[in-house]
């Protein structure tokens, strides 16, 4: 399952459309499901609601696969699998919370110019599983360069292992081969989704299966 997060001024509609997540997710063929739920929609707001909050999510992964069963898509004893979180922007705020309350395992996040605050909780997620993979993608002027600075200067300082380097410079392999990911990008706050199709290059080297 990979579970999208928008940012602020933004809903599920909008987020489908204008970051192109559909297309790319199809085209990157991959044994999942997309899933968009709705946070503060259309607000100037990082706020997860309910998501926040101990045990939601993990009722929301089951009620997700309850409802593929209904649909015939998936049988009745069937388990969620691999968990990816990616989000864009304030929804950097859900995603940590969803790793600190949400009572299900999540195998990778990634991270589209989000990185403004709650790193100790990525990080506390992130070294708790070597196999977890952490993506974050930055640039010079959405708001996130300090933040991620101050934490490629911490793991510059330990004996961590870590990729950092410019996004049009990685390839697949790159990107499966390394668990913690630092992507400087040239692109706009709003661009760094859809401009380089960076969301299907990231879910194609994921620990998801191809179709």
């Amino acid at each position: 399952m990979i579970f999208w997060f928008h940012g602020w001024g933004n809903n599920i509609d909008t987020a489908l459309s204008e970051y192109g997540l559909s297309r790319q997710f199809a085209d990157a063929a991959v044994n999942a499901v997309l899933v968009l739920p709705e946070t503060a929609r259309n607000a100037p707001d990082s706020y997860g609601g309910k998501l926040e909050q101990k045990n939601t999510f993990c009722s929301l992964v089951n009620d997700v696969l309850k409802k593929l069963a209904a649909m015939n898509v998936i049988s009745n004893n069937a388990r969620a699998g691999n968990i990816i979180l990616a989000g864009h922007s304030g929804a950097y705020r859900v995603m940590a919370r969803i790793l600190q309350n949400g009572n299900e395992p999540v195998n990778e996040v990634i991270l589209f110019d989000a990185l403004y605050a709650d790193t100790d909780k990525f990080m506390d997620w992130l070294t708790a599983n070597r196999h977890h993979r952490f993506i974050n993608l930055y640039t010079d002027h959405g708001g996130t360069k300090e933040e991620t600075e101050k934490l490629l200067a911490a793991y510059k300082n330990s004996a961590a292992d870590f990729l950092a380097a410019e996004d049009g410079a990685l390839n697949l392999e790159a990107l499966r081969t390394n668990k913690l990911v630092f992507l400087h990008t040239n692109l706009a706050h709003d661009d760094v989704i859809a401009s380089h199709r960076t969301f299907e290059q990231f879910i194609q080297s994921s620990c998801l299966q191809n179709k």
